[in-house]
């Protein structure tokens, strides 16, 4: 029987996909102690619909 027991094994995040006709992320993670156990998941963030908030200006930045 496999151990699905939770630890604080390290992953690697080892792909993020977008499919731009289904608008939808993935990302796909492999466990550094066991290559073989993966897992893909579902990324929340849209990329289409990401807009990136606009620079503020730094107060210590010279002009």
């Amino acid at each position: 029987m496999a151990d699905h027991s939770l630890s604080s094994d390290s992953v690697t995040v080892t792909g993020l996909f977008h499919d731009l006709m289904l608008k939808r992320s993935s990302a796909s993670v492999v466990w550094a102690n066991d290559t073989e156990k993966r897992l893909g998941l579902p990324v929340g963030v849209h990329f289409m619909t990401f807009k990136p908030r606009p620079k503020k200006p730094c107060a210590n930045c010279p002009t």
